[in-house]
């Protein structure tokens, strides 16, 4: 079992295994035992786990999908209800890193001061009444900036946080990170800077939010992969304001990158036992792919590939075990 407790802690670090694929025993991992989720946290914060697809809507405010659409110019409504669903998720992210950093890390950062924010949104909201007065251009550049530096500082904090405390983090939460902060937080790590490590954070927080616990240790995905392909799009566009361009399945590279994981899958799935995938330095390679793969890894096509493949191999390294 040695060598069976070191890959599972090898393969944890690569990315490959949840914390919670391994250790099921019941025990609420809390760090020192105590609840991350600080009083005082936005609404939905503590909210279970289980994401129930169809609930949202992605629709503008003429009730049409946006994406691949014509747009016309949004109401001040409109643009009132994206900036403050920005600002709400923000906030999601903002209490998740203070969390990291005081639990994990041992940072000692002081969470962003958003008074200033929430002033500006209010100063907004009151000069939607007049949309075409100088006060409420003024109040949407105002907020809008106060928004940025929000998340500039979050950015500049999260590159001091390790993958790996990251993960414990939303491992061990109690109660778990609700879909909603979870969405938040892969919203959060598309828009900032790509890197190697937003992009190992990312690939956790899409392959978390879309499996569950079906049998045992054993996880499924919550939904076909289509389908999330289909709400990452939605998300994306409505993220977006309705700017985003979603990219045709049928892209050739788009199409490379999926098959490549679906390679993956195969290999593992043909895999006679655990030795085979080792000599083969199947985990390696997947981990190489992904770094690879860069920006691109943040399509919803690969992304819902990747969480298929995540989900699969794992479930594979547990067959042999059972």
């Amino acid at each position: 079992m040695k060598v069976f407790e070191d890959l599972v802690v090898e393969l944890k670090e690569e990315n490959l295994l949840e914390e919670t694929v391994i250790d099921r025993s019941g025990k609420k991992k809390n760090g020192n035992g105590v609840n991350h989720n600080k009083p005082g946290a936005p609404d939905g914060f503590q909210a279970s786990a289980d994401f129930e697809f169809g609930t949202s809507s992605f629709e503008d405010d003429k009730g049409r999908n946006s994406a691949g659409s014509f747009q016309l110019k949004p109401s001040p409504e409109t643009i009132k209800r994206r900036l403050s669903e920005m600002m709400s998720a923000l906030q999601f992210v903002e209490y998740v890193l203070t969390a990291v950093e005081a639990n994990f890390t041992g940072a000692s950062n002081a969470p962003f001061d958003d008074l200033s924010t929430k002033k500006a949104l209010h100063t907004f909201e009151q000069a939607c009444t007049d949309p075409d007065s100088d006060d409420y251009f003024e109040a949407e550049s105002v907020l809008m900036s106060r928004l940025e530096s929000w998340e500039t500082n979050l950015a500049e904090r999260d590159r001091l946080i390790p993958v790996d405390a990251f993960r414990q983090f939303t491992e061990t939460a109690n109660p778990p990170l609700s879909p909603q902060t979870l969405f938040s937080l892969i919203r959060f790590y598309r828009e900032i800077k790509f890197s190697e490590t937003t992009g190992a954070k990312f690939d956790f927080l899409t392959t978390r939010l879309f499996s569950k616990f079906v049998d045992g240790e054993v996880r499924d995905l919550l939904c076909p992969r289509g389908e999330i392909v289909r709400h990452l799009n939605q998300r994306y566009s409505d993220w977006s304001g309705g700017q985003y361009k979603r990219t045709d399945s049928d892209d050739q590279n788009t199409a490379l990158l999926v098959l490549s994981f679906d390679d993956f899958m195969t290999e593992a799935a043909g895999s006679s036992d655990l030795g085979e995938m080792l000599a083969n330095k199947l985990f390696e390679r997947i981990v190489e792919f992904k770094e690879s793969v860069g920006e691109q890894f943040m399509i919803p096509d690969v992304s819902a590939a990747a969480v298929d493949c995540n989900i699969s191999v794992a479930n594979r390294v547990i067959d042999y075990f059972t």
